[in-house]
C-alpha cells in the first residue's frame, strides 16, 4: 500500500498543511532541513498573503470535518494542535498585522548564514543558494516598505533600524569573512563574483529601506499607545 493510502485523514491533512506552511515560509523549510525550499524568500506581496489567508481558512474547514472524538486522545491533541497553528497564524495576519506595523519581524527572513555555516553540502552549492536569496532582497524589502503603515510607533522604528543596519553590516564584513577559509579548489573565483556582488546589491536595498524607516522616525507623532481591544 503506498504511505499516502497508509495514512489516516488527520495524518494526511497535517502533512498538506506543513507543506503548504513550508511553500509560504520556505526560509522555515530550508532551515529544518528542506533543502528543496533553499535559495528562496518568503513572498509577501498583498496577493499571496490573500492566498495563504484562504489556504488557512481552507484548512480550518478541512481539520473540521474529520472526527476525532470527544476522548483526550493523541489524535485529538494533534486535531487541537493543529487547529491552533491554523488560528495564530491568521491572528498575525489579521489582527498583529506585522507586515504594516512591526518590520523587525522580517528581519530573520535575511539572514543567510546558515547557508555557510552549515556543512550539508558543497560549500559552492551553499554559496549559489545564499546568492539566490541576496538577488531577492531588494524586491522583498520593496513589499515591506510599500506595506509599513507611514505612522509607526519609534520604539519600533528605533529597533528595526538598529536591527536592518546591523544585517547591512552582516552582508559587507561578516559574509567575506566566513569564506575566508574556503580556497579555490572548494570555491571556484566565478561563484565568489556573483555572491559579492549580490551581497553589496542586498546591502544597498538594506541602507535604502534603513533610511525610508529614518525618515518615518522623523516625521512621527510620537505616540505610541498599545491599546486594549487587541492586546485584553
Amino acid at each position: 500500500m503506498p504511505e499516502a493510502e497508509s495514512k489516516n485523514p488527520l495524518e494526511s491533512l497535517s502533512q498538506k498543511l506543513i507543506e503548504e506552511h513550508w511553500e509560504f515560509y520556505p526560509t522555515a523549510g530550508s532551515r529544518i532541513g528542506r533543502h528543496e525550499y533553499d535559495g528562496r524568500l518568503p513572498d509577501l506581496s498583498p496577493a499571496s498573503f490573500r492566498r495563504r489567508v484562504s489556504e488557512l481558512n481552507a484548512g480550518l474547514e478541512q481539520l473540521k470535518a474529520i472526527d476525532v472524538g470527544a476522548a483526550q486522545s493523541k489524535e485529538r491533541l494533534s486535531h487541537q494542535m493543529l487547529e491552533h497553528f491554523l488560528r495564530r497564524e491568521l491572528f498575525t495576519f489579521n489582527e498583529m498585522k506585522p507586515l504594516e506595523n512591526n518590520p523587525m519581524r522580517q528581519t530573520a527572513f535575511l539572514n543567510v548564514g546558515g547557508y555557510i555555516r552549515r556543512d550539508y553540502a558543497p560549500i559552492t552549492d551553499r554559496v549559489r543558494s545564499a546568492t539566490q536569496v541576496l538577488a531577492q532582497v531588494p524586491d522583498f524589502l520593496g513589499v515591506l516598505d510599500a506595506a509599513l503603515e507611514q505612522e509607526i510607533g519609534p520604539p519600533v522604528l528605533e529597533m528595526s533600524i538598529e536591527s536592518y543596519s546591523g544585517m547591512a553590516r552582516f552582508y559587507r564584513e561578516d559574509l567575506p569573512k566566513a569564506l575566508a577559509d574556503f580556497g579555490d579548489a572548494e570555491l571556484d573565483h566565478s561563484t565568489v563574483s556573483q555572491f559579492n556582488l549580490a551581497r553589496e546589491k542586498a546591502a544597498v536595498a538594506v541602507d535604502r529601506f534603513v533610511a525610508a524607516m529614518e525618515s518615518r522616525l522623523a516625521k512621527t507623532q510620537g505616540h505610541f499607545a498599545i491599546g486594549s481591544t487587541l492586546y485584553s
